[in-house]
């Protein structure tokens, strides 16, 4: 082993050869572990079966698992005893797992540090109790498991082994403890001289030297057992006793029966006498029965009583008449009650009647009424009425069977909307004169008919708001000098339409729009925000995202008929396509459609000849056209004011069309 030499901390160039044990370098033992056959599979380090292992902090130790009899038996460490299997998991913190156990390199390795605990527990994670409850007890003084805590504190202690310990031991651990020991002594003697005492009725005892017994006294007639205890009523002389007790506790006992028996005869002659209706009775010597009187029309048996018909039978009972002077059911002070009742034609209550009504209630003094009718004509109907301060007020609620309608009326008539209004079988609702209310819900159609909402106008609704100063909407589909066709709410009070919408979709607006949301147009680039005869004065916003910017100011009459990307100049009175090289006079871009020119934004351009990215455009004498100059050739000729564009696209060709940012400069 001459000449060693180190690489790095652990590793060596060398073979490093040792005798009894296995060192890789300084830091690391390895430890062949085989699985032997010792009441179970068991594991066996170095021919050891299951023992416990001293690890020292700062050194790592290698697990050899090539042997083939580790086959299957994954080889792990855990906080808890036999590890998974006893509830606990694997402990890993610097553990290292390399190759399948019974393979040639196969190891399981643990790196001993400051926060390893001082005892772990190894185990198969596949098959419990392999090992054992052998440790691996770490070898560090401050945290040694065997005895922890101190003379102030209490301790907890992972296992406790005592070789040899004297007197002089346990009085250096505590001064005191051969006196506490001493007293104790004094009073475990105390204790044993106590003295049980047998009580009445009772034997046994004495002092808790030993195990004392009380036994139950078995008196006459009284034999105490095992587990309970018995009495012989038939002893004569308990029976005696008992006679000479029950004496002793109520004297009188005989004279009170005396006195029940009287009264049980009493009431065996009393009579229970049947009333009207009941037969039967008697003296209570006997059972008795009463039974119910089967008189004129009834007819009794054990379970029931039938009027006019055969007993159990569901046949309908018939009268000829039925005459009463209070109610049919209840009581003389209240109102009777029924499952049902059939009439044939009218049920009249109150004083008066009338033809064809079905039901009809009548105050007593005949000022109110209400009554459930049908016509000559099959119509169906509620009516109210009221007579209180002398004047005639009426209302119907009714089905017109032959329109099909619901009609709510004022008055007496049923016949159209009088008054009132119509809900037809499509949920249609028309109202009949005017309608006062603060809110009107309506899922379908309200229709107002009117024939002169206001002068020339019709087919409308008309909103009052009547505090202080009357102040009306009305919304319309016709008013004097406009179309029927249109859709107008216009401000009543003031005489001015507020809203004009026209059956082609078109809106007009007279007075200011507050919008909370987005004003979006219905397509992408279908819509325009004012046109070229009616411009917005002009638009205030925090921020714009537009494309190009169109110069009013340069408008052209048909300008905007040339192709999109026709770069203009201008001249004497309009803008013309460009035809001369680097016009100074350029002004911006054609769109097509548009009589403004595009002065800034990134846009198609025409362009002749090659292009590169970045290239300046001046105008060129093919009519309409740009074309490129590099930096160097617009500073040498001094083209400032006559650039209208910088290519953002490549091109090269007689004529192309590409993206460039306009702006003159």
């Amino acid at each position: 082993m001459a000449n060693l030499k180190y690489i790095g901390k652990n590793i060596l160039n060398h073979d490093l050869e040792v005798k009894n044990g296995n060192i890789i370098g300084d830091h690391t033992e390895v430890i062949k572990v085989t699985v032997v056959s010792d009441g179970g599979n068991k594991y066996a380090f170095e021919g050891a079966t299951t023992p416990d292992f001293t690890i020292d902090e700062g050194k790592t130790y290698r697990f050899d698992l090539s042997d083939s009899t580790n086959d299957g038996h994954p080889f792990r460490f855990s906080i808890t005893e036999n590890g998974s299997h006893g509830g606990g998991s694997t402990y890993s913190t610097g553990v290292t797992v390399h190759g399948t156990p019974g393979v040639k390199g196969a190891y399981t390795e643990i790196n001993v540090t400051k926060v390893t605990p001082n005892n772990l527990y190894y185990y198969c994670t596949a098959h419990s109790g392999m090992g054992n409850d052998a440790l691996l007890l770490k070898n560090d003084f401050l945290n040694l498991h065997r005895v922890s805590g101190s003379a102030v504190s209490t301790g907890s202690f992972g296992k406790i082994i005592v070789s040899e310990m004297s007197n002089s031991d346990l009085k250096s651990v505590s001064s005191s403890i051969s006196t506490r020991l001493t007293t104790e002594e004094g009073n475990v003697d105390t204790l044993q001289a106590r003295d049980l005492i047998a009580g009445a009725g009772l034997t046994g005892g004495g002092t808790l030297a030993s195990d004392r017994t009380f036994n139950v006294v078995g008196g006459t007639g009284i034999t105490a057992n095992a587990n309970d205890i018995e009495i012989d009523f038939s002893d004569s002389t308990l029976q005696t006793t008992i006679s000479g007790s029950v004496t002793s506790v109520s004297s009188s006992l005989a004279g009170r029966i005396t006195t029940e028996e009287g009264n049980v005869d009493t009431l065996q002659a009393r009579d229970l006498i049947a009333g009207a209706g009941l037969t039967g009775g008697g003296t209570l010597a006997s059972d008795r029965t009463f039974n119910v009187g089967a008189g004129t029309g009834v007819t009794v048996n054990a379970n029931d009583v039938a009027i006019g018909q055969a007993v159990a039978t569901s046949d309908n009972v018939t009268f000829g008449s039925v005459t009463t002077t209070g109610n049919i059911s209840g009581s003389s002070t209240s109102t009777g009650s029924f499952g049902s009742g059939y009439f044939d034609k009218t049920l009249y209550v109150g004083t008066k009647t009338h033809t064809n009504r079905a039901l009809k209630v009548h105050g007593t003094s005949g000022d109110i009424s209400a009554e459930i009718s049908n016509d000559a004509t099959s119509n169906a109907f509620l009516r109210f009425s009221t007579d209180l301060d002398g004047t005639h007020r009426s209302g119907i609620i009714g089905m017109d069977y032959s329109d099909n309608v619901l009609r709510i009326n004022h008055g007496g008539s049923f016949d159209g909307v009088n008054n009132g209004m119509q809900i037809d079988s499509s949920g249609n609702v028309i109202f009949a004169g005017s309608i006062n209310t603060q809110d009107i819900t309506a899922y379908n159609m309200i229709t107002i008919e009117s024939a002169d909402i206001s002068s020339g106008e019709n087919n409308g609704l008309r909103l009052i708001n009547t505090s202080g100063t009357d102040h009306y909407w009305h919304i319309t589909n016709g008013q004097t000098g406009v179309s029927n066709d249109n859709f107008t709410i216009r401000d009543g009070t003031n005489n001015r339409d507020v809203l004009v919408l026209t059956s082609a979709g078109n809106a007009t607006l007279n007075n200011n729009l507050t919008v909370g949301g987005n004003l979006l147009p219905d397509g992408d680039d279908d819509a325009n925000l004012g046109s070229s005869s009616k411009r917005w004065a002009d638009v205030f916003a925090v921020q714009t995202t537009t494309g190009g910017v169109f110069e009013t100011g340069l408008r052209t009459k048909k300008i905007g008929d040339n192709p999109t990307g026709t770069i203009v100049s201008w001249d004497e009175d309009g803008l013309v396509p460009c035809d001369k090289n680097e016009d100074e006079l350029v002004m911006g871009v054609i769109k097509n459609g548009k009589d403004e020119p595009i002065v800034l934004g990134a846009e198609p351009v025409l362009v002749t000849g090659k292009v590169n990215v970045g290239d300046y455009i001046v105008t060129s004498d093919k009519i309409g056209h740009g074309k490129s100059v590099k930096r160097g050739y617009l500073l040498k000729k001094n083209l400032f004011g006559k650039v209208i564009a910088q290519a953002l696209e490549g091109c090269d060709g007689d004529s192309n069309l590409i993206k460039c940012m306009i702006r003159k400069m």
